[in-house]
């Protein structure tokens, strides 16, 4: 996360669990945010396995993480392809965790 900082210095990391004017913006753009990721960057909304995809293009090799993360979303098809499982993982961990989907306020 540092490292994509370093390249995109006004990054704002919003949780959509929290009160946020963001979170109400991409509400009203119909996201449903317990479907993806979102990354807003120049005016360009980016969501799913596209937003994974920018922020791997984003970062650099210097950490094994990063290199790997790199590698595997890098690709837009690998990033369409995988992210679904991701998905599919973040679900069962936060209900492992006992956390409900995020309210969607309609």
């Amino acid at each position: 996360m540092v490292r994509l900082r370093e390249r995109l210095p006004d990054l704002e990391l919003v949780s959509a669990r929290e009160p946020h004017s963001v979170v109400d913006f991409l509400r009203s753009e119909g996201f449903d945010l317990n479907e993806g990721i979102v990354l807003i960057e120049s005016g360009s909304i980016h969501f799913g396995d596209r937003a994974m995809h920018r922020i791997a293009n984003l970062t650099n090799n210097k950490s094994v993480f990063n290199a790997l993360n790199r590698w595997v979303f890098r690709s837009e098809r690998r990033s369409r392809t995988l992210y679904p499982f991701l998905k599919s993982g973040r679900r069962m961990l936060l209900r492992i965790m006992g956390r409900k989907p995020i309210e969607q306020n309609d």
